[in-house]
């Protein structure tokens, strides 16, 4: 059978560790209509590294193929004659995927932060931060640790922005979910950490997308992981903290962790985005977890609030569930159209004057 992937080279000649004028070394976004041919298949578990000759046999090209997506991937880089106003930083939440939790369910796919975003913060270099972040694998392993994950994030952004030019260049976060807690927990670190300073500093708005810093509903991913446990004939796990994590959330017990975040937030722009619609309750299947059980109230606006004042935090209300909070099949989406306004008024404050916070907040489903 012949299949015809389709390419989008994500590689700029001018961005960051992916210059193949400088390094050599390209990156392009693969996406294969069903089914997966079986080469790929194994990259849904792993990672696999392939030397390819090219079409004279006089050469090699290594050919990394990773469907994780961990750490930073650049989608949208600058030319060198285009002002660089910001950096935009997505991190997707808990048991989410680096690229498909941004990604639409349409019959054609839409990936906003790639396909819209670009053109309207022509300015912005555009980032995902990926991290491991399912809760079914390797449940000890220390990244559950809400400080183990802040650290990894902000090393990845030191990555990015490695010099002192790129270090005064402001940042934009987009977060969804448990996202927003690693976000929040960044930069509590950074605020207090001298060397870190200039990232706190840097942060001039927080898009937090249904992130419950109060509480989350988890029965039902508790109940998948003990079914999955039984699944496996696993015994009870020491140190389980992935378990640990997923209680937390649920309980909102971050605030020890968390209850500096008031005061580091001042000065910043922070955007509260509430859904409205309930979410499907997650279901352990033979071999995925899927969200097709009872409907409940995910992240309600008493858990995503952060009760900051007007003058701090605007609350705006989405007609979406969990999951579609962070999906638009088109530009014209009322919410990806309010994170675009609010981004261009960041980055744009000359041409487009600042509007007063208000507050947005519209009915919600209980």
């Amino acid at each position: 059978m012949d299949f015809k992937p389709i390419v989008q080279d994500i590689t700029h000649p001018f961005a960051i560790k992916t210059s193949i004028k400088t390094t050599g070394r390209g990156t392009a976004l693969i996406m294969f209509p069903d089914p997966v041919p079986a080469f790929f298949q194994d990259v849904m578990h792993g990672k696999i590294a392939k030397e390819l000759a090219d079409t004279t046999g006089r050469d090699t090209i290594s050919m990394e193929v990773d469907a994780k997506f961990i750490g930073m991937t650049q989608l949208h880089g600058l030319a060198p004659d285009v002002k660089h106003m910001a950096d935009i930083v997505a991190i997707h939440g808990l048991n989410g995927h680096p690229y498909g939790s941004w990604l639409s369910k349409s019959d054609s796919p839409k990936m906003w932060l790639k396909d819209f975003l670009p053109e309207d913060a022509p300015n912005c270099r555009i980032f995902i931060y990926g991290y491991e972040s399912n809760i079914f694998s390797e449940p000890t392993h220390p990244r559950f640790d809400l400080a183990e994950q802040a650290d990894r994030l902000i090393q990845a952004l030191d990555g990015i922005r490695g010099t002192d030019k790129l270090k005064k260049k402001p940042i934009i976060f987009i977060a969804h979910s448990f996202g927003g807690l690693v976000l929040a927990k960044a930069l509590v670190k950074a605020c207090t950490g001298p060397s870190k300073k200039p990232l706190y500093s840097a942060a001039v708005g927080l898009f937090l997308l249904a992130c419950p810093l109060r509480g989350f509903h988890v029965q039902d991913i508790l109940d998948a992981m003990e079914a999955d446990q039984q699944e496996t004939e696993q015994d009870c796990i020491t140190d389980n903290k992935a378990k640990a994590l997923v209680q937390r959330l649920g309980e909102g017990n971050f605030r020890n962790e968390l209850d500096s975040l008031p005061d580091i937030l001042k000065g910043k722009r922070v955007y509260t985005f509430v859904e409205q619609r309930q979410t499907r309750m997650v279901v352990k299947g033979k071999v995925i977890l899927r969200r097709d059980g009872e409907l409940v109230m995910a992240a309600g606006p008493h858990t995503v609030i952060l009760g900051l004042g007007s003058d701090m935090e605007e609350v705006i209300s989405a007609d979406k569930d969990h999951s579609s909070i962070v999906k638009f099949d088109l530009r014209s989406d009322e919410t990806y159209q309010n994170i675009k306004r609010r981004i261009q008024d960041l980055v744009m404050p000359d041409s487009a004057p600042r509007r007063p916070f208000k507050f947005a907040l519209g009915r919600f489903a209980r």
